[in-house]
C-alpha cells in the first residue's frame, strides 16, 4: 500500500490528489494491509473519501483561475521580453547619437540582479546586464 512511504499519496499536483486518495480508499477497502484493523480501515475510508470529494470540488472550482493564471504568466513574460528588447534598442539608439554608455545608463539604469527564474527575461544579446 505504501511502497516508498506515503509520498505517492501526498505529493504531486493537487488536481491529481483526489484520484490518488480514491486509489488509497480502494486499497483500504481490499483489506490488503495485514496489520490494519477493520475498524481503523473503515474509519480511514470514510474520512479519506469525504476529503477526496471536498478536494476534487475545490480543485475543479479553481481550474478556470489556474488556467487564467497560466495565461497571465505567459503574457507577463512576453511583455517583459518585449520591454527588454525595446530598452536595448533605445540604449543602442542613444549610443549611436553620441551618448556614452554611462550617459545612456543615467536614462536607462542597469537592472538589478534578478532572483533565479525558469527563463531569462532578456535576450542573450541585451546589453542591459549588470556590470
Amino acid at each position: 500500500m505504501f511502497p516508498g512511504g506515503n509520498a505517492f499519496y501526498v505529493d504531486g499536483d493537487v488536481t491529481e490528489q483526489p484520484d490518488r486518495m480514491d486509489l488509497l480508499v480502494e486499497l483500504l477497502s481490499a483489506n490488503v494491509h495485514p496489520k490494519l484493523s477493520a475498524d481503523v480501515a473503515k474509519a480511514s475510508i470514510a474520512t479519506i473519501s469525504a476529503e477526496s470529494v471536498t478536494l476534487r470540488a475545490a480543485a475543479e472550482a479553481a481550474r478556470p483561475a489556474r488556467t487564467k493564471l497560466q495565461l497571465l504568466e505567459r503574457v507577463l513574460l512576453a511583455v517583459t521580453r518585449s520591454a527588454a528588447i525595446e530598452l536595448a534598442q533605445l540604449e543602442r539608439l542613444l549610443e549611436a547619437n553620441g551618448f556614452t554608455e554611462a550617459d545612456a545608463h543615467t536614462i536607462i539604469p542597469d537592472r538589478g540582479a534578478a532572483p533565479a527564474k525558469k527563463e531569462a527575461l532578456a535576450t542573450p544579446d541585451t546589453p542591459l546586464r549588470p556590470s
